[in-house]
């Protein structure tokens, strides 16, 4: 359905952008296009910020969008990715260290796995929610 190559902030912004439209020409509806586009780019600046790049997969099956990023970078630390996921959100700690967070409060699911060399982010969308 979509797929997309980034190595810079500008190819972020051109995927993310694509992506939008793509999914505005399938009809889906407009509240799902925010969280699928928000949590997707999310993950591609992780990519492009800690591995200099990565790759977007979108597909459709039955009632759910299947967003894939993965990269070619250093891989997370498990102590790191689990901190990232589980600190509170408050004012005293805004800024970076919120891209996991989002994800998973957008996605109906989200994995995340890292091996040196490689870290996928999947995400799975709900399409009736």
């Amino acid at each position: 359905m979509y797929r997309a190559r980034f190595r810079k902030p500008s190819g972020v912004a051109t995927a993310r952008r694509r992506l939008q439209q793509r999914l505005l020409e399938l009809a889906y509806p407009s509240t799902l296009i925010q969280r699928v586009v928000v949590a997707t780019a999310e993950a591609m600046i992780n990519a492009v910020r800690y591995a200099g790049g990565g790759e977007l997969d979108v597909v459709s099956s039955d009632s759910r969008l299947h967003a894939l990023i993965t990269d070619s970078g250093p891989g997370i630390a498990f102590d790191r990715l689990a901190q990232a996921l589980l600190r509170p959100r408050n004012r005293l700690n805004l800024g970076r260290g919120h891209g996991y967070w989002l994800m998973v409060s957008m996605a109906s699911h989200c994995r995340v796995t890292s091996t040196p060399g490689r870290t996928r982010v999947e995400l799975v969308f709900d399409v009736g929610t």
